[in-house]
């Protein structure tokens, strides 16, 4: 339509006088005129109504300098996912590639002779403005860096030979003050090798090399880089750790669910679910921490006990009458690993396995939970709960639980979709044999893979979907389940990516674990200054909730101690 009133008005144009032919842009300079100040007051309009708004859960930052927007070439300053600037050539937990680079005499270098010793490597150029306003902190970052040990710092120049020469970039650094030399990444090899985006971009290595945490973007405040040092020299799982402990957790042992800003009355208010304790059992198994496992555990069997099954929820003090069937069985398992770690934890894992083989099967198959105080049980079976590897392990104890164990692995073996959304349905309803077709809440699809991931039996069309959705896109909170993201849930989950994680990690896929662990960082705070450093959430405390606290403790703790198992 547009070329075609483009091609009339230009044909009416040319048979007109110069008098009318004046007149008439006259009056095409008005309705131009007129139409753009409408525009600008609609939009004036939707902004202060608060129509137009990001999405929810998109974490957002300021864009890094890059070669792109200096130029005026590249994607508009403003707001953007900050995944976006991450390196693609390399990846969390993995090994720096091997890059080289030269000193201002030309001898070259490998990233790899600088192995053993902790190193912050930082890719900087002297005309970038991002640079010039880290850069003059690092004599202050190299001088604190001193209270984590003999930590080496690598500043590598991004010399592209127009914008950037050595001369420029070694007068500059002098001005600096720095006690390290200057490397020169020539023709920008390790720039291209590491597939980065933007610089600065600041890299922390662990003693081989190893990449454990990295910051896409300027470093200014000295709490921020402290944050990355205490990641780098206790791990990233320790800071998190720290906060569940400190910020979520009662006296008692209890974690609760909702972190609420400068008010700890507020936050211990909130409910105690049996999910959060056994993940943290589970956590600190892992890690072998047997303080933390009695103190959680302790929690369990003196708050939520219902004769061996475990109350799913506490709230305002009062425990529920009906468990979920997978805290405990997740429960279930991390007191047997406990019992061959430690010992002594034999008989509390019999009382719950024998409380599961006598209210949480029906009819021989297993259900979501038993309501003690009705004596009732559900006639559905969430999918999500079907962990294959611990109902085998009870069915090995249990021959009652046998049976059960078959029954959800059959049920497993029959839920996916289709072929075109190769996910999972949510539940399995007994009274009507079939699936029920309710949109798919993803942090539960994703506990339904994981756990098929252990057992081993994850399709290869899944598997590939996950990879599609990491490489390419995202994966929104909500489906239907004709693969369509749900209205009102277009965002994205923290914990959802930890789990996409640990299902790269268990399936030895480098390239989904990474992918994953990029999205699931954008949400972590790195403040030394707050009292939620370390938290996932929002970077004014709001939106941290217990869920997607734990479930990256426990992509941490897989990844931090797979060299050790």
């Amino acid at each position: 339509m547009r070329k075609k009133e483009q091609h009339f008005t230009a044909g009416r144009v040319i048979g007109m006088s110069n008098k009318n032919l004046k007149k008439f842009e006259k009056v095409l300079w008005i309705v131009f005129i007129t139409v753009g100040f409408a525009g600008v007051f609609s939009f004036v309009l939707l902004c202060r109504e608060g129509k137009l708004q990001k999405r929810p859960a998109e974490n957002v930052s300021r864009q890094p300098e890059t070669e792109q927007n200096e130029s005026g070439t590249g994607v508009e300053s403003g707001l953007s996912d900050k995944t976006m600037w991450l390196p693609e050539g390399c990846g969390l937990y993995e090994s720096l590639p091997e890059i080289y680079f030269e000193n201002e005499n030309g001898v070259k270098y490998s990233s790899r002779d600088f192995n053993g010793k902790k190193t912050v490597l930082v890719f900087w150029a002297s005309w970038c403005e991002d640079c010039r306003e880290q850069m003059p902190h690092m004599k202050e970052f190299m001088e604190f860096s001193k209270n984590f040990g003999d930590i080496q710092f690598l500043f590598i120049n991004r010399l592209d030979g127009t914008r950037e020469t050595k001369e420029n970039a070694a007068a500059y650094f002098q001005e600096l003050g720095l006690d390290a030399p200057v490397y020169f990444d020539v023709g920008e090899t390790a720039y291209q090798a590491l597939g980065m985006k933007n610089i600065p971009t600041t890299y922390f290595l662990d003693e081989e090399g190893k990449i454990i945490t990295w910051s896409a973007g300027q470093i200014t405040e000295k709490s921020v880089f402290e944050a990355y040092l205490n990641n780098l020299c206790k791990g990233n799982r320790q800071a998190t750790q720290d906060f569940v402990i400190n910020a979520l957790t009662d006296e008692e042992g209890g974690i609760h669910t909702t972190y609420v800003p400068g008010d700890t009355a507020a936050t211990l208010a909130s409910q105690v679910l049996s999910e959060s304790q056994g993940i943290l059992m589970e956590y600190a198994v892992r890690t072998g921490q047997k303080e933390l496992f009695d103190r959680t555990w302790n929690y369990v069997r003196g708050n939520m006990n219902l004769g061996g099954l475990i109350s799913w929820c506490i709230t305002e003090g009062t425990a529920s009458g009906v468990n979920a069937l997978l805290d405990d069985l997740r429960i279930y398992r991390a007191l047997r690993e406990a019992e061959k770690l430690w010992g002594g934890y034999a008989g509390d894992a019999a009382g719950i396995g024998g409380a599961i083989a006598a209210y949480a099967v029906q009819d021989g198959c297993y259900v979501d939970f038993y309501d003690t105080k009705n004596g009732q049980a559900a006639g559905i079976l969430t999918l999500c709960y079907i962990d294959l590897e611990t109902m085998e392990l009870l069915a090995g104890t249990y021959d009652v639980l046998r049976e059960a164990y078959e029954n959800a692995a059959e049920i497993l073996q029959y839920g996916q979709i289709s072929e075109t959304f190769p996910l999972f349905y949510t539940r399995y309803n007994y009274k009507t044999k079939s699936y029920e077709k309710d949109d798919l809440h993803m942090a539960e699809a994703m506990v339904t893979l994981l756990h098929m991931a252990k057992a081993g039996i994850l399709p290869e069309n899944t598997h590939d979907w996950l990879r599609k959705q990491m490489e390419y896109g995202s994966i929104m909170a909500k489906y239907t389940v004709d693969g369509e993201p749900v209205e009102g849930y277009q965002y994205e989950s923290t914990a959802v990516y930890a789990l996409t994680a640990m299902i790269g990690d268990t399936l030895g896929d480098a390239g989904l674990r990474g992918w994953a662990l990029k999205k699931m960082e954008k949400s972590r705070i790195q403040d030394c200054s707050r009292v939620y450093n370390g938290a996932f959430g929002n970077e004014d405390g709001s939106g941290i909730v217990s869920f997607d606290q734990l479930m990256p403790l426990s992509a941490y703790a897989a990844l931090e101690t797979i060299d050790k198992d």
